[in-house]
Parts: C-alpha cells; sequence; structure tokens
C-alpha cells in the first residue's frame, strides 16, 4: 500500500508526462467536450487526476493508500468542489453510478494479481458507468515485466533521494516481485558525511496479454475493445513496455 513511498512518490515518477497521459486517456474515451463526471481509480498522490480537473471535470479519486490519498489532497486542495478522494480497495469499489469514464493508469491494473479479482474490478467498473460511458486504462506489457523489469537491478538517483530495486520475474505465473529500497537524506554533519535513512517497499505486479484483457471485458458486458501501442495510437508492437485499453459499455 505504498506506506512510506507516499512521499517520494512524485519523484520517483518524475520523469511521468502526466499531462500528455490524461490526453490519450480522453481521447480514447471517445466522449465529446464538455464537463465530465469521471472516476480515476489508484490515484496515488494524484498527478493524473490533476490534469482532469484543469479541464473543469468533476472527479470521485479512489486509492487503497490512506498516505497517498494525504498527499493527493495537498495538491488538490484548490479543486476541492470538483472532487472526492476515497479511500477504498478498487476490488472492493462503492463509488456510486452514472459515471461517463472510468480511468485507471500507471500499471493500477497490473497490480490485481488474480484474474477474478481483476474480472470482479470490470465488473464494478460497467456498474458504475452510464450507458456508452467508457473505460480506459493502461497496463505495463508483459515484455517490460519480462525483459525490461525481469531478473533485473537498477540504481536511480533523485533530487532526493536515491533508489535501488531488485526484481524477479517467473515466466509461470506472469509476475514480477519488486523489492525497492531508498536512502533518503537526513543530516550532513561537520565532517561532510551524509546520513541517510533507509526503507524498503516489496511490490508486486502481475503481466496480462491484449487477448485476456479483451476477453474480460467483453464477459463483462464491455463492447467495442481497442488496444493501443505505448503512445495511445495504432496496435502495440512486440517492444512496447505499455499498453492502452478503451472501451464502452454496452
Amino acid at each position: 500500500e505504498y506506506g512510506e513511498l507516499a512521499k517520494l512518490y512524485d519523484a520517483f515518477m518524475e520523469e511521468v508526462d502526466y499531462p500528455g497521459w490524461a490526453r490519450i486517456m480522453l481521447s480514447l474515451s471517445g466522449l465529446e467536450a464538455g464537463r465530465l463526471k469521471i472516476l480515476v481509480l489508484g490515484c496515488g498522490t494524484g498527478n493524473l487526476t490533476a490534469e482532469f480537473l484543469k479541464e473543469g471535470h468533476q472527479v470521485i479519486a479512489l486509492d487503497i493508500s490512506q498516505e497517498m490519498l494525504t498527499e493527493a489532497e495537498k495538491k488538490l486542495r484548490k479543486y476541492r468542489s470538483q472532487l472526492k478522494l476515497v479511500c477504498q480497495d478498487m476490488r472492493e469499489m462503492e463509488v456510486g453510478i452514472g459515471f461517463d469514464a472510468c480511468f485507471c493508469g500507471c500499471d493500477g491494473f497490473n497490480y490485481i494479481l488474480e484474474p477474478k479479482e481483476l474480472l470482479q474490478v470490470f465488473k464494478d467498473c460497467h456498474k458504475a458507468l452510464r450507458s456508452e460511458g467508457s473505460l480506459v486504462f493502461d497496463l505495463s506489457s508483459l515484455w517490460k515485466l519480462e525483459n525490461v523489469l525481469g531478473n533485473n537491478c537498477f540504481r536511480e538517483e533523485r533530487s532526493n533521494c536515491e533508489i535501488f530495486w531488485m526484481n524477479r520475474f517467473d515466466p509461470e505465473t506472469r509476475k514480477v516481485e519488486m523489492e525497492i529500497t531508498f536512502l533518503v537524506p537526513e543530516e550532513t554533519r561537520a565532517d561532510d558525511v551524509t546520513l541517510y535513512r533507509k526503507f524498503e517497499e516489496f511490490l508486486i505486479q502481475r503481466a496480462y496479454t491484449p487477448d485476456e484483457i479483451s476477453r474480460m471485458l467483453l464477459y463483462e458486458g464491455f463492447e467495442d475493445v481497442r488496444i493501443f501501442g505505448s503512445d495511445g495510437s495504432g496496435s502495440p508492437r512486440e517492444k512496447d513496455e505499455r499498453i492502452f485499453i478503451s472501451c464502452r459499455k454496452k
């Protein structure tokens, strides 16, 4: 549920083009311009949600992590009249009905590790949407989880921390386990020695194939299922690290 990572999450994701991400999702929704009622799943610290609010849309955004929502609330206070933040597990969501669109960005559904649970999420999204409403989301691809993250180690430097990743990928389950260590500078002593605080996060993602996702969405009553490559256009390419999926409620 991220916990301490919430305060460092924006630095962790500082290279993400959230405005571009929002444009892709709104475009793939196929909805006409105007004020929309939007549901955002796995909203994290609210960066993607902020883009929808800037366009004047009404948003309900939920996340399982209270720490993440605390960070989101800080940056989204000026949109208070347009926004409701909800601490809730998307696998058990109760958010009402009549939404024009439901969006889930940044691998949110990759964290749903069991197909039956993802089916339940799709069922609840279908229930929450109005007729002809759109569900749009992205997934980290099987290629990314197996070949980019895979059984690899990474070190990244950010303005306020250092990050070390150690990953393990299981080809049978298509799950990648990520052990992420953060070193946060706390104090620089008189002798120029910097003291760091260390904490760790353990995350798991599962890869789903486009065919699996299509079958699930159709089973739960969606139609016009479309799958796009990492830029939100055209069919996915073999080495695309991200895919976008759009569909409509019948």
